[in-house]
C-alpha cells in the first residue's frame, strides 16, 4: 500500500513539474511581448508627432 502511495505521489510531482515548466514558459513569453511592445508603441507615437502634428512647423528639407 505504501508503494502505491509513493507511485501516485511521484506521478503527481511529475505532472506538477511539467505544468510549472509550461506555465513559466508561457508567462515569460507573454511578459516579454508586453515589455517589448511598449518601446515600439513609443517609437510610432513619436514618429506620428514628427510627421503629422509638427509637420507644419518643419521645413521640407528636414522631413
Amino acid at each position: 500500500m505504501d508503494m502505491n502511495s509513493d507511485k501516485g505521489k511521484s506521478e503527481e510531482d511529475e505532472i506538477k513539474r511539467y505544468l510549472k515548466s509550461a506555465l513559466v514558459t508561457t508567462v515569460r513569453d507573454i511578459l516579454f511581448i508586453l515589455a517589448t511592445g511598449i518601446g515600439i508603441e513609443r517609437l510610432f507615437n513619436s514618429t506620428r508627432d514628427i510627421y503629422h502634428y509638427r509637420r507644419g512647423s518643419l521645413k521640407p528639407i528636414s522631413i
